[in-house]
């Protein structure tokens, strides 16, 4: 059920998660620590998606009520300089949300970053 409501905003799903990876790669330092802006193409993919019920038995008791939560892992290429040699995966973005139910809306959440 709340796995088909969100498919009715997926597109705005989606759009907000390519908004986080720019956000994230345009805040980068340029001092060539991980991640070096100066190794990224430019070009990233969807990897994944995850969907699950973040639900324990003491929510209840300190007023928290059961989350449905998602995230999106996104993979962003490193540029090779050797010839012959294709872009690889170098840094990994998952970006995590929830869904608001009763309005119908989701919220991000958070941006971790990993190296790949």
């Amino acid at each position: 059920m709340d796995y088909d409501a969100l498919q009715h905003v997926r597109a705005a799903i989606d759009a907000d998660v390519w908004r986080r990876v720019a956000q994230y790669v345009s805040g980068l330092p340029s001092d060539n620590a991980f991640p070096d802006l100066d190794k990224l193409t430019g070009e990233c993919y969807l990897s994944a998606e995850r969907y699950w019920i973040q639900d324990e038995p003491w929510f209840a008791k300190v007023g928290r009520q059961r989350e449905v939560c998602f995230s999106y892992f996104v993979c962003c290429l490193e540029r090779q300089n050797a010839l012959n040699a294709a872009d690889r995966d170098y840094l990994g973005l998952e970006v995590h949300f929830r869904w608001l139910r009763e309005s119908g809306r989701f919220q991000w959440t958070a941006t971790d970053s990993s190296s790949i």
